[in-house]
């Protein structure tokens, strides 16, 4: 019998809390400069970037309503991911880096808590430094969409 192989994780800390995304989802850290508002944006997307030419949507997970306990993150700092052709950056208070997890480490949640999540949230693994929450980058990036919009003109008859 073949020992499933590692999975790619990338790591970071928001707060005390700990989080996971696939490897191949995580693009970059970015230095985070200045910002824009996104008026009449959900609370979670805090403004508009400039990342290495790439306007990204900038947000914090202490705003999304599962993770209401985590403490806002430092906003110069924030981990750019990439899923589904979408394209957004979570403010991190520190990068854990990189680990291959083995399939035995890591639990999936039952329907009922990744519902609880809105999907965002797929499981825990267990890291050489804890236990992390397993972020689902697909359906979070999709969750944060945001739609720029310009005023609507009237043209006079």
């Amino acid at each position: 019998m073949s020992t499933p192989a590692p999975v790619p994780l990338f790591a970071f800390r928001v707060g005390e809390i700990r989080f996971a995304v696939p490897a191949r989802a995580a693009v970059r850290l970015a230095t985070v400069g200045a910002m824009s508002p996104l008026p009449q944006s959900p609370a979670h997307v805090v403004g508009l970037g400039n990342l290495q030419g790439n306007l990204t949507p900038l947000v914090d997970l202490s705003h999304l309503g599962e993770f209401s306990e985590v403490p806002s993150p430092r906003r110069d700092q924030a981990l750019v991911l990439e899923a589904a052709g979408l394209r957004a950056a979570l403010f991190v208070d520190e990068a854990l880096g990189h680990e291959e997890v083995p399939a035995h480490h890591l639990a999936v949640l039952s329907a009922e808590e990744s519902d609880r999540f809105g999907g965002r949230v797929v499981g825990k693994a267990r890291l050489t430094f804890g236990i992390a929450w397993l972020l689902h980058p697909e359906v979070l990036l999709r969750s944060l969409r945001v739609e720029l919009r310009s005023p609507s003109r009237q043209v006079a008859p």
